[in-house]
């Protein structure tokens, strides 16, 4: 298994990260130093700094990570819970039971977004970046895994609680990682049809091919992962309550990096096809909405 590089945020200047990191496919490494200082994420603060509105939630059920993905209709049915509704389920750990996940919810005009964005907009100065879109929240219970899938846009993942272990792999073992098929209804063919911890060699024999190339590292909170884009990636919380994060994809500067993945080009002509028949002009996603 291959280790993924830790460096100071501060040590950084733009120059260096795009050589070292945003150059060819790219290449993970994670962030310490940038987010000293940021107060502890409980689910109090959370619920203090979110409005008492209804955000979505993805149910995914007990069973849903059992079942062999191929029997997949749909990702994950959706909810919307306030935060103190959330909260509550964490506690009394029925979003634990029933795998309830406040995933990817937009934040921006939040007071927690006004604590967090400094931070991260500090983060992108020494790196360079330049923001594709404002950030999102994830916050779920102990235990959950999000499987394995990759963004099209490049990726930072903030841990503000508990610890959270990602698994990756680069572009070039896309074919030995069995995206769904583009064709296939319900599901989108950015994610894995293989269970990378329960490998079924005999339907997957080319996961073989990919699993030395598999790299890992557990985040603690305070640390920051890039996932440059299209690298596949699965992340799960080790935390026994919950895990909270925040995200933002940003803009991949070199465009050939866009096309590191052999499925991305069919998705981008599949887009400007479908977006030609509708008569409106196309804009490359940032990052995918579902991941």
């Amino acid at each position: 298994m291959k280790s993924v590089e830790r460096i100071d945020t501060r040590a950084l200047t733009p120059q260096t990260f795009a050589s070292r990191y945003c150059s060819g496919e790219g290449q993970p490494v994670v962030l310490t130093g940038a987010f000293k200082g940021l107060p502890t994420c409980s689910p109090e603060w959370l619920v203090d700094l979110l409005p008492d509105a209804p955000f979505p939630a993805r149910l995914y059920g007990k069973d849903h990570f059992r079942q062999a993905k191929s029997t997949w209709t749909t990702y994950a049915d959706t909810l919307q819970l306030t935060p103190s509704t959330y909260a509550q389920m964490l506690a009394d750990r029925s979003a634990h039971d029933q795998n309830v996940y406040m995933a990817q919810v937009p934040v921006r005009d939040t007071a927690l977004a006004d604590i967090i964005r400094p931070y991260v907009d500090v983060m992108g100065g020494h790196t360079g970046l330049k923001a594709a879109i404002d950030l999102n929240l994830w916050w779920g219970p102990g235990g959950h895994t999000e499987p394995l899938h990759f963004d099209s846009g490049d990726g930072t993942l903030v841990q503000l609680h508990g610890k959270k272990r990602a698994v990756l792999f680069p572009p070039s073992q896309s074919k030995n990682l069995y995206p769904f098929p583009i064709r296939r209804k319900g599901i989108a063919p950015w994610f894995s049809q293989v269970y990378i911890e329960n490998p079924d060699f005999k339907r997957f024999p080319n996961l073989a091919t990919a699993l030395p190339e598999r790299m890992e590292v557990t985040l603690a909170p305070g640390e920051v992962l890039f996932i440059p884009a299209n690298w596949w990636h699965e992340n799960s919380s080790l935390s026994d309550d919950y895990s909270c994060s925040i995200n933002r994809f940003w803009k991949v500067s070199q465009l050939s990096r866009l096309f590191t993945n052999r499925i991305t080009p069919a998705i981008y002509g599949l887009s400007m096809i479908a977006l030609a028949i509708a008569g409106k002009k196309y804009r490359p996603p940032a990052a995918n909405e579902t991941s």
